[in-house]
């Protein structure tokens, strides 16, 4: 069997310092315990990077020039636990792998600066929530392995946490190095270090009024804008970003900005053996309305002669990324552009870096996703144009679904939202947020009874006692390119999108500009724009009532934030704790849910008549929370697993008034732990129960019931944590085609046999660039008229590392 992942979607971890731009093009940050790779020219994840085991909080790209393979580029990641990975990826192929793990720490790691000394030597300065600052060096830089490495200094800073830190050479000493850190204390600490000896306490740099979040230097050449000089910009919690300068100390007698400040501002002063160097505030740049979280310098250009403006970005909290540039003949920094989200669903941004050439600028933000700008035109006439990039969760994807034509695939999340993933131009996007709640998720469940205008049905469970249940609205099937085709529809009765009143977590239905009026409908973005609706009366920062539209391309994050919401058609009451788990049968008659439970009676399994939305049945046979349902392809079996280490079979019957549900069998102590997945064979003659005692048991179903004993078993090294059934047996002769997610993060794919013996093999198993970072918590086969148009199969996971997987599996026997 011949696996590819054809696609990865997985938010930004939600730090400062999480994402760094490569020469290389590519793009790397943190998700949640793994890097992922996003490439923005095809905007699209295309590696991940995993080893950590706990989530990475900082990312750093280093030269080509630091490796003697050159085809090869360099990625610093630090983590939560405790210790700094060192990462080659290829520039030629897909090859990928971590050359050394640097442990010294006992807290987590916060913040990662090298340089590159002249004598080919590389320094590595961590900082942490410990009271210590590491640095480490590696003396060969031929590969970077683990011998090269050794922990060449421990620098103790006492409790005051230091959050960032940067690293710089003085201009006219190359070989003597300043190190800057930034931490709670609201000072910056300046350390010396002469000639490769140990870095030394120097001075402090008193200006901020909180946290200092950011740092960084850059090397301003000779003959550029200024002068030669080092600068230091640092961003902090007081809303203001520094611009702090180190020049030879004769250079204050000179004309400029750095004359007419330093007679006012205090200075501090470093000696070398040939210089001494004076350290001044040179800008003091407002324009923040928040927390500013991080500073990027546009990269120099390659060539030394070529003269270039100095620009800095900074990052705020305040949902604006700003563009400062240094302006020659005033000597001041001025506002050069200003970008950022407009509405309502963004809390701001964690940390915004520049391309390698300065065309693009990129940012991540609270709900995960990144930003991405590209600059077009030259000069005054510059426009900064925003682009598609990667959105996805941010938490423990913990359920999904696909829809009943395979199109979209539907997820859950512990951040709190839905998320609808969808192929379009060849790669796959997110498409819509139907729901956005106040509750972490549980469960989602498709309904497969497709409505007579061709729309979909939802139903999800989070950390509440009621079942939402959602239709698709017009504004999301003219995204993807569907047709509705009932009357109501064509008249504008059907809802265009929806949202959420103020302090509320119903969604409800918007026929137009916030009214239920059906005469007010945009049916396209030409048609909204010609209404004015896409203005927001309160400015910029407010959009209370934003327009569900239709987009042509991938949709940008601030219209998934507030455009696509699905309407809510109802509401399901009665169960006594939090909903758990939901399953629908194929025919889209039934859904089953069940809810956290500690005592029989409170674990029963609700069904509900999905035409009135009625409770039919309450079936109770577990004593703990039923973990995962499902029901056979005909409907007519329902099997459920559950906390207390056994399963249940239902079968659906004809009764007076109506059908009920009748107990087969229940197995007790079918599991010695936990089982966390359960799943049915496609012609329903088989079912496998997987659980936590590292074990995968399949069972026979006859006509009186299941089978007491397994009739094999699947042993494994680590726990089960999903499973599922391809939907075809067809490529199989008397065999069916098995998936098993493990705690691990690993996928596995066994072919189960059926003949006279029962056997298994196993077809593929996952490599570490291919498995999840944490535990699977879902495996989904992709089916419907979208699945059946493969030549192969179409296989989605989900894990506790905040992603979603799409694999696509061909059979080669």
């Amino acid at each position: 069997m011949e696996c590819t992942n054809c696609s990865v979607l997985v938010g930004c971890n939600r730090v400062v310092g999480a994402l760094a731009w490569g020469n290389g093009g590519l793009a790397a940050f943190g998700a949640s315990n793994v890097i992922a790779l996003f490439d923005p020219k095809v905007s699209e994840i295309v590696g991940v990077l995993n080893g950590h085991t706990g989530p990475v909080n900082c990312v750093k790209w280093l030269d080509q020039t630091c490796l003697t393979q050159s085809s090869e580029s360099v990625i610093l990641s630090g983590s939560s636990d405790c210790s700094i990975r060192v990462w080659a990826v290829s520039n030629e192929s897909n090859e990928r792998r971590c050359l050394a793990i640097l442990e010294g720490h006992k807290s987590g790691v916060t913040d990662l600066a090298w340089w590159k000394r002249s004598d080919g030597s590389l320094l590595v300065v961590s900082t942490s929530c410990d009271e210590f600052v590491a640095v480490w060096e590696a003396s060969q830089t031929e590969d970077l392995t683990q011998d090269s490495w050794r922990l060449k200094q421990k620098i103790p800073v006492g409790f005051k946490v230091q959050h960032c830190v940067a690293v710089g050479s003085l201009p006219n000493d190359p070989d003597c190095l300043l190190m800057a850190l930034g931490g709670t204390d609201t000072r910056i600490h300046l350390y010396f270090s002469d000639s490769g000896g140990d870095f030394h306490p120097s001075c402090q740099l008193v200006g901020h009024q909180d946290w200092v979040r950011g740092l960084q230097f850059h090397h301003v050449r000779q003959g550029e804008p200024g002068g030669e000089r080092l600068l230091l910009a640092s961003a902090a919690g007081d809303r203001y970003v520094r611009v702090w300068s180190a020049q030879v100390a004769s250079g204050r007698d000179a004309g400029g900005s750095l004359a007419s400040l330093s007679r006012l501002a205090p200075s501090s002063t470093i000696r070398t053996s040939n210089h001494s160097y004076s350290i001044v505030l040179e800008s003091l740049l407002i324009g923040h309305e928040d927390w500013v979280h991080s500073v990027d310098w546009q990269p120099p250009t390659q060539s030394p002669s070529e003269r270039e403006n100095l620009r800095l970005l900074s990052a705020s909290m305040d949902r604006t990324m700003i563009i400062w540039e240094y302006d020659e003949a005033s000597k001041l920094w001025m506002n050069k552009e200003s970008v950022g989200d407009a509405g309502s669903g963004s809390l701001g941004y964690f940390g915004g870096v520049f391309s390698p050439d300065g065309q693009c600028i990129m940012s991540h933000g609270f709900t995960g996703a990144l930003h991405l700008w590209e600059a077009e035109g030259d000069g005054e006439g510059c426009e900064w144009i925003p682009r598609p990039a990667v959105t996805g969760h941010y938490g423990e994807v913990v359920d999904m679904t696909w829809a009943i034509d395979g199109q979209c695939l539907m997820t859950v999340s512990t951040d709190q939202t839905t998320r609808i993933i969808s192929k379009k131009k060849n790669h796959w996007y997110e498409m819509a947020r139907p729901q956005v709640h106040g509750h972490d998720f549980f469960g989602v469940s498709a309904v497969p009874c497709r409505r007579s205008d061709g729309s979909y049905t939802i139903a999800s469970c989070s950390e509440e006692k009621v079942i939402r249940v959602f239709t698709s609205p017009g504004a999301f099937h003219e995204t993807l390119g569907q047709k509705l085709t009932s009357d109501s529809a064509k008249q504008g009765k059907k809802p265009l999108g929806a949202r959420v009143k103020a302090l509320g977590l119903t969604n409800m239905s918007v026929f137009g500009e916030g009214t239920d009026n059906a005469d007010v409908q945009a049916s396209s973005m030409e048609d909204a724009l010609e209404q004015g609706q896409d203005g927001y009366a309160d400015g910029p920062d407010v959009a209370p009532n934003a327009t569900p539209i239709a987009v042509e391309g991938p949709p940008l994050e601030e219209h998934l934030c507030q455009n696509t919401l699905w309407p809510e058609a109802h509401k399901l009451y009665g169960h006594g704790d939090n909903v758990f788990s939901l399953a629908c049968d194929p025919a889209g008659e039934f859904l089953a849910s069940a809810c956290k439970a500690q005592a029989a009676d409170v674990a029963m399994i609700w069904i509900w008549d999905t035409k009135s939305w009625g409770n039919v049945a309450k079936l109770q046979a577990h004593t703990l929370t039923v973990t995962q349902m499902e029901f056979s392809r005909d409907g007519r079996y329902l099997l459920s697993g559950s906390r207390d280490r056994s399963f249940c079979v239902f079968e659906r019957q004809v009764v007076e008034g109506g059908v009920g549900f009748k107990l087969m069998k229940r197995v007790a102590k079918a599991h010695g732990r936990i089982i966390w997945g359960v799943g049915w064979s496609p012609d329903g003659k088989y079912f496998a129960t997987g659980s936590r005692d590292q074990s995968v048991k399949v069972w026979a179903m006859h006509s009186d019931g299941p089978t007491d004993v397994p009739i094999h078993v699947l042993k494994l090294k680590s726990s089960v944590t999903a499973l599922a059934f391809a939907p075809t047996g067809s490529l199989i002769p008397n065999g069916f085609i098995l998936a098993v997610g493990i705690q691990s993060g690993a996928i596995q794919v066994h072919l189960l046999r059926i003949e006279e013996k029962v056997s298994s093999e196993l077809m593929w198993s996952s490599n570490v660039s291919l498995s999840h970072g944490d535990a699977v918590r879902r495996i989904r086969w992709q089916d419907g008229e979208d699945g059946r148009k493969l030549q192969g199969l179409r296989m989605a996971t989900c894990s506790n590392d905040h992603s979603v997987r799409i694999f696509e599996l061909a059979v080669t026997r």
